[in-house]
């Protein structure tokens, strides 16, 4: 049953990542207002901005690198149809 119900966790949770608090104390609109604000007071915003976009693609990352090893454990025996492609 799990193997059914990863595909849409995944999309669910990749979606929560981006769009909601993460981890219910530090948003991604508030990573990069501080960001925005710091960067105004030193005179660098891109590099605080370069620094968020490298913590945010990294959390991303790593919650897809771990949600397809889930999947692909889930998936360990399973046979697929010829021509359909599954990672």
């Amino acid at each position: 049953m799990i193997r059914y119900a990863l595909p849409s966790f995944t999309n669910n949770w990749l979606t929560l990542m981006k769009t909601t608090a993460l981890v219910s104390i530090i948003g991604l609109e508030d990573i990069v207002y501080t960001a925005l604000s710091a960067g105004r007071t030193s005179q660098k915003p891109f590099v605080f901005l370069l620094t968020v976009l490298i913590i945010y693609l990294a959390l991303m990352a790593i919650s897809d690198i771990v949600l397809r090893l889930v999947e692909r454990r889930y998936n360990r025996g399973v046979t697929f149809p010829q021509g359909r492609f599954h990672a």
